[in-house]
């Protein structure tokens, strides 16, 4: 009786452990080992990026560390975090943020994203694989992590991120007015660099955005279609 007690609370706290977030693109939740494939080596369509979503009550920390190379030395690969871009380059082991973890708020993202143009020694797939793993209050890792795999193969058929190819931003430095082209009705919304929202629109076509009572600095811009497919910006106040 008391093993099956013991058995019971350990499978609660595992899946309360992995309950905190989850990872997704659009409306579609990724799982612990996904592979996302690309068949390009040129922007846009190198770039592979999803959400890491809070769903726990406390606020999360995490980093990003690369695991495994396969038929590659992980030259050119960005790991991108928000708007914080490291530089291309990746090496077995190494840890994204290098210094202090990512803080996500309840109820809100985080933005990853990746970017190779890595053709690899020739034999396919290439692959990078990392883990997405929590710290605890003294930033020893804790729960169980997330494995994902950015995989180049030439011969594969790409992920194709439709709404964002036919969604656009302009101009990305403005003082007051930015334009969100879109072929469908979207909301968007403005938050600041720690995660907060400052502006928010309903869905409505081709949306103007007025900055102008914003500080100048740095924002991230996301827009969102009925679908719940999403499109993340970085835009200058000036």
């Amino acid at each position: 009786m008391k093993s099956s007690l013991i058995f019971l609370f350990l499978l609660f706290f595992v899946i309360e452990v992995q309950a905190q977030f989850t990872i997704t693109h659009n409306t579609e939740t990724y799982s612990n080992g996904v592979i996302l494939t690309t068949n390009s080596l040129t922007a846009p369509d190198n770039e592979i990026g999803f959400y890491l979503n809070n769903t726990s009550e406390d606020i999360i920390k995490y980093k990003i560390a690369s695991t495994q190379l396969v038929n590659n030395n992980g030259s050119t690969m960005q790991v991108c975090i928000g708007v914080a871009c490291y530089p291309p380059g990746v090496t077995l082991g190494e840890v994204f943020p290098p210094s202090s973890p990512v803080s996500v708020e309840p109820s809100e993202n985080s933005y990853i994203h990746l970017i190779s143009s890595n053709a690899g020694t020739g034999s396919f797939p290439v692959d990078f694989v990392f883990k997405i793993y929590l710290l605890d209050d003294n930033n020893v890792e804790t729960g169980t992590p997330f494995y994902f795999t950015y995989r180049y193969d030439p011969n594969a058929i790409s992920i194709v991120d439709t709404f964002a190819q036919s969604t656009s931003v302009f101009p990305t430095y403005s003082s007051d007015f930015i334009h969100v082209q879109a072929q469908e009705r979207v909301k968007s919304s403005v938050f600041d660099l720690q995660g907060r929202m400052l502006l928010s629109h309903s869905f409505q076509l081709n949306p103007i955005i007025d900055l102008s009572s914003l500080a100048n600095q740095v924002y991230i811009l996301v827009v969102e279609n009925e679908k719940g497919e999403k499109f993340t910006q970085k835009v200058f106040k000036i």
